[in-house]
């Protein structure tokens, strides 16, 4: 009798236990879809942002692209400097 008393007291904190890890389990479930959704929102923000970013560095390398570069500013005066030497020269012979 003790023992089938004993068995029943753990049976039944052994179906508690069971219902509350059940419990548990269908929390987890309904907060992994939330916090499905809310990585799926913060993943998009994410993008987002890096699509921004590859625009900027695209803007970023069409305007060095498109500066001069200090060699060719140096050809510049190099040139600059024949011609006018050429021009004073052709003035002081004439």
């Amino acid at each position: 009798m003790q023992i089938q008393q004993t068995d029943k007291t753990l049976l039944i904190s052994i179906e508690n236990r069971l219902g509350n890890v059940e419990k548990t389990l269908e929390d987890i479930m309904e907060n992994g879809e939330m916090m499905e959704s809310r990585l799926k929102e913060k993943m998009e923000d994410i993008k987002d942002e890096i699509e921004k970013n590859t625009l900027q560095v695209k803007k970023m390398r069409s305007k060095l692209a498109n500066t001069l570069r200090p060699r060719t500013v140096v050809m510049i005066m190099v040139i600059f400097i024949f011609l006018w030497i050429a021009f004073v020269h052709f003035f002081t012979v004439f």
